[in-house]
Formats: C-alpha cells, sequence, structure tokens
C-alpha cells in the first residue's frame, strides 16, 4: 500500500497513539510505503522538531520516530 501521510497524523503518532501510531508502526516496520514530495517532508521534519523542542520530555521517542526506530 501507498499512502502520503499528513504531518498531523505523525504528531498524534508521537503524542497521542492510536490509530495514528498504528499507521506510523506500519510505516516503520515496512508494511506499507509513504510518499512525500520535498515540501511535505520539509513540513514533517519541522514540525517533529518543533514538538521535540515544545515537549523535551518526550524527545527520546520523537526521536527514535523521526529516525524512523
Amino acid at each position: 500500500m501507498r499512502i502520503v501521510l499528513d504531518t498531523n497524523v505523525i504528531a498524534s503518532a508521537i503524542f497521542f497513539g492510536g490509530k495514528p501510531k498504528e499507521v506510523v508502526d506500519l510505516l516503520m516496520n515496512d508494511k506499507i510505503d509513504c510518499f512525500a514530495t520535498v515540501e511535505i517532508f520539509e513540513e514533517y521534519m519541522e514540525t517533529v522538531e518543533y514538538l521535540r523542542e515544545k515537549h523535551s520530555k518526550n524527545a527520546p521517542r520523537i526521536h527514535r520516530m523521526r529516525l524512523g526506530r
């Protein structure tokens, strides 16, 4: 399956879990393929970095997701 993840799905997966986390887990376990333009990927990275700085107590979890682990 090929998908494009909205940035809000990634943020929800990090902070709230649930269905968004299930989708991200599928992606991280190579069960689905995620496609994005350079602009979308940059938005992902900017958003994750912003959230990591704002919510430093969750930084290790955010960092793992950022690295795809």
